[in-house]
């Protein structure tokens, strides 16, 4: 399966676990066999991981971009699920999705569904505690 990615200049990639960075100009490639990367705007650094579901974002990214193991990882990545969906009934419908994506090995689906836990998640602590809640948890 042939897949392109246009980078743009300078933007970073991880292509089958190696990180990348593009020159000055735009690039296109094409990535002509099984290949798992992420673009730099798809790449949640640890330290950022500040959430539960940006936490298990971070869990899916490891998982998919692993070379090895995807049996534990996908343990932990469900298990985290299963904890979002236990303290927050709300995101059931997500977390279902998230998990039959694992299960099929979409990672990358799973990935895109947890960008939406990721949006709804915030609108909900935003809307419960207004918009500068995950701001003020943060140390000074």
């Amino acid at each position: 399966m042939n897949i392109t990615v246009e980078l743009a200049p300078y933007e970073l990639a991880i292509i089958n676990g190696e990180i990348m960075r593009n020159g000055p100009d735009p690039q296109t490639i094409t990535l002509e066999a099984d290949a798992r990367y992420l673009r730099e705007s798809e790449i949640l650094a640890e330290q950022d991981a500040d959430t539960p579901s940006k936490l298990l974002y971070l869990a899916l990214e490891h998982t998919y971009l692993a070379r090895d193991n995807h049996v534990a990882l996908k343990h932990h990545v469900l298990k985290i699920a299963d904890e979002i969906a236990f303290a927050a009934p709300e995101f059931q419908g997500l977390i279902t999705e998230i998990a039959e994506a694992i299960a099929d090995d979409a990672f990358r689906d799973a990935l895109n569904l947890s960008r939406d836990l990721i949006v709804t998640e915030k609108r909900l602590l935003e809307q419960a505690f207004g918009p500068h809640y995950l701001k003020s948890l943060l140390p000074q």
